[in-house]
């Protein structure tokens, strides 16, 4: 077991580590709010898992997420975050023009040059670590087993449900600021309609005459009734 992984452990049985869920439950909440408000923003959420057990589970949580999530299924081909000008040619990278402003790996150990990358480029990062690695190689560490497909599957699950919620919001919040900028502008346009009105009849020295007479509106010709 790694010494700093102590905190989060439960003990150990038959040499295996029991990992505390205690810790782990509020640390995956932790993680998927980020991943939450991070879609909000309207950011782009990359998942790694580059086993082949890995492969379908970050394709599928990056679809969840629409065009804001994207994945890496192979290797990690170093440079990418940090060298994609030379990696890929000025013209591809400035194309592309995709870096994510948050990375979620599901087997990081085998990524240390993709978590390197994004300590270099700023960029939060969100790991399973299981007892053999250090909590602090990614800045939202869950402790889990990284060797489960199935941990895998539910933790990419969580959070790129939270990740699609977090999306819904957003587009309900345009939603709404689109429903209210049509209601000012109807609120300003029939406004400018009533203050023409008064003008003019400011201007009508006829209407002045009649309103000074009868301390009313003038009624409109077709309001008029006559007896013949």
């Amino acid at each position: 077991m790694n010494p700093n992984f102590v905190s989060y452990a439960y003990g150990v049985r038959a040499g295996s580590t029991i990992i505390d869920l205690d810790h782990t439950v509020p640390l995956l909440r932790r993680a998927a709010n980020l991943v939450r408000a991070v879609a909000f923003e309207g950011g782009q959420i990359l998942f790694v898992g580059t086993r082949p057990d890995l492969r379908t589970i970050v394709k599928s949580a990056a679809g969840r997420i629409g065009k804001q999530g994207y994945y890496v299924s192979e290797r990690w081909v170093p440079g990418t975050l940090t060298n994609a000008p030379e990696l890929f040619t000025p013209a591809v990278a400035d194309e592309t023009n995709t870096r994510p402003d948050l990375v979620i790996l599901l087997n990081p150990l085998a990524n240390i040059t993709c978590i390197r990358e994004c300590a270099l480029a700023h960029i939060p990062t969100i790991g399973i670590i299981d007892s053999d690695a250090d909590p602090r190689i990614v800045m939202y560490a869950i402790p889990a087993n990284d060797e489960s497909p199935q941990t895998a599957e539910i933790v990419a699950g969580i959070l790129s449900i939270a990740g699609r919620e977090g999306l819904a919001l957003r587009l309900e919040e345009e939603v709404n600021e689109e429903e209210e900028e049509d209601n000012e502008i109807d609120d300003a346009f029939w406004d400018g309609l009533e203050s023409e009105r008064r003008n003019e009849g400011e201007s009508n020295p006829a209407e002045q005459r009649y309103r000074a007479e009868h301390g009313q509106d003038q009624p409109e010709p077709s309001q008029h009734r006559f007896d013949y």
